[in-house]
């Protein structure tokens, strides 16, 4: 997509502020919900441009393969799956009993 096709846009800031950036837009400088955006005010114009090298960031290629990550794996120290939600639960009733005792 061409830049002469992105054409000047009006838009209104929802209640809180927050604003949305037209999807040609997004598209055209490869924008996404994991991109991170610089936003400046300079005199009466607030500027927002895509990190650069985030934006490369995402294009790399993992640095080993998806194999030999799963070899790894094994060797990980930590819970994982059924026995994080366990613990995960286990920790949630004891920070329950806990406030169960604070009276606010």
């Amino acid at each position: 997509m061409g830049n002469a096709s992105l054409q000047p846009r009006f838009i209104r800031p929802f209640s809180r502020g927050q604003i949305t950036i037209p999807k040609d837009y997004r598209e055209y400088l490869d924008i996404d919900e994991n991109s991170w955006l610089r936003i400046v005010l300079k005199e009466d114009q607030i500027l927002i441009k895509p990190i650069e090298e985030e934006r490369q960031q995402r294009k790399l290629k993992p640095k080993i393969s998806f194999e030999k990550y799963l070899k790894m794996l094994p060797q990980i120290q930590g819970v994982f799956g059924d026995e994080l939600a366990k613990e995960n639960k286990q920790i949630r009733k004891e920070v329950e009993k806990r406030l169960k005792k604070i009276q606010f």
